[in-house]
């Protein structure tokens, strides 16, 4: 797979939110837990230069061990509300995160992050960055190429 400034980006940007946040490393050895088949998503659109659409998607285990770290509560303890908040806001946080980190000089707006359903699958498209680790599905799509090449003088 050829790994882009915008895919090294968001992959940086999901790493550092899940450990600062949650205090989770989804790139170490799985426990033995068995991958449910079913997940946790949430979406966001986000207004600026350019405007997008942002989307997380987390197995339910994974998001279970997420929401548990972010609320410093059992894992066990959870309810399915507590996991999509827990994941609407890291929604938030990887989503401007990863546009700060892109984009540092535009300004963004942020909707509301809202649960998202049908789960996607691991496949690029043209218009979208995606970034598939093992239990993780991070999307984000752009109106615009971000970043454009140098073609020239900048005056």
């Amino acid at each position: 797979m050829i790994e882009s400034p915008i895919r090294n980006a968001l992959a940086d940007s999901v790493r550092d939110v899940l450990e600062k946040m949650c205090f989770l490393d989804l790139s170490a050895p799985a426990a033995e837990q068995p991958t449910a088949s079913r997940g946790v998503a949430a979406q966001l659109a986000f207004d600026g230069d350019p405007p997008g659409l942002f989307r997380l998607d987390l197995d339910e285990n994974a998001a279970r061990l997420a929401a548990a770290g972010f609320l410093g509560e059992d894992p066990a303890d959870l309810v399915a509300e507590q996991i999509q908040e827990v994941v609407c806001e890291l929604a938030n946080m990887v989503c401007g995160s990863i546009l700060s980190r892109i984009e540092s000089s535009a300004v963004f707006r942020l909707a509301k992050p809202e649960p998202a359903r049908d789960p996607l699958p691991c496949s690029s498209t043209a218009d979208a960055t995606i970034l598939c680790d093992g239990p993780l599905r991070v999307e984000i799509r752009m109106e615009r190429p971000v970043c454009p090449e140098i073609g020239g003088p900048a005056f």
